[in-house]
């Protein structure tokens, strides 16, 4: 039998409930919801809460449907803020990684439909729609099941096994046979208009010289609020940002106190720097010659491409930088 797969959305919601409740419920009733914020809430209706949600557009699954276009089983997915549960939290926050764009949570498949390979499928799926949606950092806490008997009911979050087929890479151990495993997903090759949003939080107001921000492809904007200049962490960002390339951009506002020790350039493309106080001037390398600009509250200059560049500071302020910062090169002044 060929299966295919849809976006749980409006128009597969039915569907997604007659698999629901051909199978009880799910787990007693649970609807799919255990992973959202309404999980345990007393005196509300699973099936009313997920129902909206997915109407809403604040519920993601693909859906996976055999030949008679019946829903066979789904994969749910989703930013943090969608589905804040975390399996093993305890464990997981002692070290708590990076913030992932998405979280792949829990699998479902009909009973009486296991062990044909629909969990794959749905995987599969998941992670299409969500390079269709501009792709990220994806994580997931499936189970180890080499070397010991697992009944397929209790592996709703999948196993590592099949995660690490698709490229995911373990992480953290939180639980006796649970690790924390993730990937970077590509945006897909289509045009910006049919990809969804970004998961990053929009209605927080933040401070981007303490939370920096990266652009990437798709249009997509992601908060970094754990980023520091540490050899260990700039590794780790050009790693989980690679798929953006040249593309890639760090937003931020750093502090100007005094005058440059070094030089810097940026071979993956031009950096904007918008003077926002003070009283710097910008000395760019030019064949062989330097030329100074000088910047003062509300002016600004772009450093080319490659373009040896530093930076003398007469009175103390900040700048806005807007940089390419994959393979950035320095050297002393």
């Amino acid at each position: 039998m060929s299966y295919t797969v849809r976006p749980l959305d409006a128009s597969t919601w039915d569907a997604f409930a007659e698999l629901v409740e051909r199978n009880n419920g799910i787990f007693g009733g649970c609807w799919c919801i255990g992973y959202h914020p309404e999980a345990g809430q007393k005196g509300i209706s699973y099936r009313a809460a997920k129902e909206a949600r997915v109407r809403e557009d604040r519920a993601h699954a693909a859906l996976v449907f055999d030949d008679s276009g019946t829903a066979q089983g789904w994969c749910q997915y989703g930013s943090p803020e969608e589905l804040p549960g975390i399996k093993h939290r305890r464990e997981y926050d002692k070290d708590a990684p990076r913030r992932p764009d998405w979280r792949i949570t829990c699998f479902y498949v009909d009973k009486k439909h296991r062990g044909q390979g629909i969990a794959r499928v749905a995987l599969e799926g998941a992670l299409e729609q969500i390079a269709e949606a501009g792709g990220g950092l994806v994580e997931a806490i499936p189970e180890v099941t080499a070397g010991r008997e697992a009944p397929g009911r209790f592996l709703f979050s999948a196993t590592v096994e099949l995660f690490e087929q698709y490229g995911f890479s373990r992480g953290r151990q939180v639980g006796k046979h649970a690790w924390i495993v993730s990937r970077q997903v590509s945006p897909a090759p289509a045009s910006h208009a049919n990809r969804r949003p970004s998961p990053t939080p929009a209605a927080t107001s933040f401070d981007v010289s303490q939370v920096y921000v990266h652009l990437g492809l798709g249009a997509r904007a992601e908060m970094l609020p754990d980023f520091s200049w540490s050899e260990e962490y700039l590794e780790r960002y050009e790693a989980e940002h690679e798929a953006d390339g040249d593309e890639g951009r760090l937003v931020m506002i750093g502090s100007e106190e005094a005058t440059w020790t070094s030089w810097e350039r940026h071979p993956a493309g031009d950096e904007v720097v918008v003077t926002l106080s003070g009283h710097q001037t910008l000395i760019q390398e030019v064949d062989g010659e330097q030329h100074r600009i000088e910047l003062r509250a509300g002016q600004a200059a772009i450093n080319p491409r490659g373009v040896w560049h530093t930076a003398d500071v007469h009175e103390p302020g900040s700048a806005l930088f807007i940089t390419p910062g994959r393979g950035t090169e320095h050297r002393p002044r």
